[in-house]
């Protein structure tokens, strides 16, 4: 599911920008287009900047080809993959498209990194895949490393399925989970968000092993796998403040009118002049949500991305 399950138009409007109008001066109110374009704009923003996925479905099995170079066998075949956080790695095969594939068994990848999507081959290229880099070799007899050499398939993104059926009821803000041992409730932290049924609810408290609450009632009543949204808080800040940006151009304009720098209202001989900032009337609310947008998304990028240091 993706980030856009929470940042809603509602949620921009009621969250981020309470106090602003976004009607014309006959009263028609600004179409939502506007506002998904402008949260489009953000993740896009955001994604290209830290180098994470914000709408990758939990479901969806992405694929990548990694080259293998000579002495990858001494790293044991550290591999990172593009599309992260990385979530699990559901198949492994080795081998070049010209060669029959050698499946690895899922056993030997070890998820060393979820953030920086970073899996570890196990035991290695010494003790395992020998005869596959003998066979390439053929293919290959003067280069140094073979092209897409291993073939991931594996999920990622921040939404984690939760174990057992969530029954919700009309009306009600308790979520009962049956058919779970491992009393997955425990796993949720007041403040989260979950996608019960189709509906995006935040966690108010844990009752139990097996039950929880949410801020607010349900409106079906049904019995379903919960997805647990687990996106950082820097993400929706990020995001949120990005998207903000041009809805208060939008809305300076439907206050003022596009280009307007005053207003002059004039009556019995008596005038009133009032002088508008050419930047636009939320400038201030403005740069503020853009000095926080740039912290969010450098927090974001320290947390997410792996430190290259020099070597000697």
């Amino acid at each position: 599911m993706p980030i856009t399950d929470v940042l809603t138009p509602e949620y921009i409007k009621k969250a981020v920008l309470p106090t602003v109008r976004f009607e014309d001066k006959t009263g028609k109110c600004v179409a939502d287009d506007f506002f998904y374009a402008a949260i489009d704009s953000a993740i896009a923003d955001v994604e290209a900047f830290v180098g994470i996925s914000l709408r990758v479905d939990h479901r969806k099995q992405n694929i990548e080809f990694k080259d293998t170079l000579e002495w990858h066998d001494e790293t044991f075949f550290l591999k990172k993959m593009l599309t992260r956080p990385l979530r699990s790695v559901e198949k492994l095969t080795i081998g070049i498209p010209t060669m029959p594939q050698g499946e690895v068994d899922i056993e030997r990848v070890h998820l060393t990194s979820n953030r920086f999507g970073q899996i570890q081959i196990l035991p290695g290229a010494v003790n395992y895949f020998t005869p596959y880099f003998t066979a390439a070799a053929a293919y290959f007899p003067t280069s140094h490393y073979v092209p897409a050499y291993l073939k991931v398939t594996f999920t990622a993104g921040f939404d984690v399925p939760l174990p057992g059926e969530h029954t919700t009821a009309t009306g009600s803000a308790t979520v009962a989970i049956t058919g779970d041992d491992t009393d997955s409730a425990y796993n949720l932290e007041p403040g989260s968000w979950v996608k019960v049924n189709g509906e995006v609810r935040r966690v108010k408290s844990v009752i139990s092993g097996t039950s929880y609450t949410v801020s607010a009632p349900f409106t079906v009543t049904d019995s379903n796998q919960a997805i647990h949204l687990t996106y950082p808080a820097s993400a929706y800040q990020a995001v949120s403040a990005l998207a903000a940006l041009p809805l208060l151009s939008l809305a300076g304009a439907l206050l003022y009118g596009a280009g307007v720098t005053g207003k002059v209202l004039g009556i019995d001989g008596m005038v009133q002049r009032k002088g508008i900032d050419p930047r636009g009337p939320y400038a201030n609310w403005q740069g503020e949500l853009q000095k926080k947008a740039d912290e969010a998304k450098r927090a974001l990028y320290s947390e997410y991305t792996p430190v290259r240091g020099a070597s000697f």
